[in-house]
């Protein structure tokens, strides 16, 4: 158990540096929207398409690792993750519930600042 708790630990950490790396490529397109860069805004774009691939990547790498985790903990199928790491050794529950609150937390801001970027293309004409 302890080496697919490690591997979902591994999987979390990918998905919040990818996460983060989202986060700073939208920082950077809105830059270029209010310079008034339309090729550096196309550009960007593209670079957060590729971001966009990476992450879903990671997102279902990750619940294969849940998924490997459901029988090793005595649960069943379509357990949630929150569920499943109760089951995990003590010592790594913190660093699982820390690394889950911090996905969905970039989860959250992303679509929001995604929100905000269409807004912000419409406010400047692009």
């Amino acid at each position: 158990m302890t080496v697919i708790c490690g591997r979902l630990i591994e999987s979390l950490r990918e998905e919040v540096l990818e996460g983060g790396e989202l986060l700073s490529l939208l920082n950077e397109k809105e830059t270029a929207i209010l310079e008034g860069k339309p090729n550096a805004v196309l550009a960007m774009q593209e670079a957060i398409i590729l971001q966009l691939t990476t992450i879903d990547y990671c997102r279902r790498r990750r619940e294969e690792r849940v998924k490997d985790l459901v029988p090793t903990v005595g649960q069943k199928c379509g357990s949630t993750l929150r569920g499943l790491i109760s089951r995990c050794a003590e010592m790594v529950q913190p660093l699982l519930n820390a690394l889950t609150d911090e996905v969905n937390r970039l989860t959250l801001t992303t679509r929001r600042r995604e929100l905000q970027m269409q807004m912000l293309l419409a406010r400047h004409g692009y």
